[in-house]
């Protein structure tokens, strides 16, 4: 016995383009996978300008903030995995350039930008994690001035037997430690 070719209860199909015609519609995931696949093919990464709002750190490590400026405001994200690329998360209200590609969001047809990398307008995020690593390091007690003097002294007392250029090595690391200091507040110059 031959098997039919095709079924003979099934609707008749539309001889038009998926989406051509009320007969032959695209469903509502297809017409955002067919968004995507424009946005992602025709728009080459690009930089943009503008000032983080509504900034989400979330529990799965990614990054959402919004992007605007007194026009527009696009929604981006960074995955977690982008993230060693920047300094320090982004404040809301931080001017920043950031870069990255367009694509859509298919789960709700949302055009947004994938960030890799952002640069704060000034020295923004630069500041913003020697803050966050100057704050970690007083509360674990690493920026004592007991501590630092003891420090000193013992790296200068190991380093007298040491030849010339690795004594060298040692006085500017103490030396850089007392900018460290003193750029905190904790130490006279």
């Amino acid at each position: 016995m031959k098997a039919i070719p095709f079924d003979l209860f099934a609707p008749p199909r539309s001889r038009s383009a998926p989406g051509a015609a009320a007969d032959n519609p695209l469903s509502v995931g297809d017409l955002a996978l067919r968004a995507r696949e424009v946005v992602e093919s025709h728009l080459r990464p690009i930089w943009v300008r503008g000032e983080i709002v509504d900034f989400k750190r979330h529990r799965n490590g990614h990054w959402y903030f919004c992007l605007r400026d007194r026009l527009a405001q696009i929604r981006c994200v960074v995955w977690s995995g982008d993230q060693h690329r920047m300094p320090a998360p982004p404040d809301d209200g931080m001017q920043v350039v950031v870069f990255g590609h367009m694509t859509v969001y298919t789960a709700r047809a949302d055009l947004q930008l994938k960030v890799t990398r952002i640069d704060a307008e000034g020295d923004g995020l630069w500041r913003k994690a020697m803050e966050l690593t100057l704050a970690k390091l007083r509360r674990e007690g690493l920026l004592d001035e007991s501590r630092a003097r003891a420090a000193a002294e013992a790296a200068l007392k190991d380093a007298q037997p040491m030849s010339d250029n690795a004594y060298k090595v040692v006085i500017a690391k103490v030396i850089v430690r007392r900018a460290i200091m003193h750029a905190a507040g904790l130490e006279a110059a």
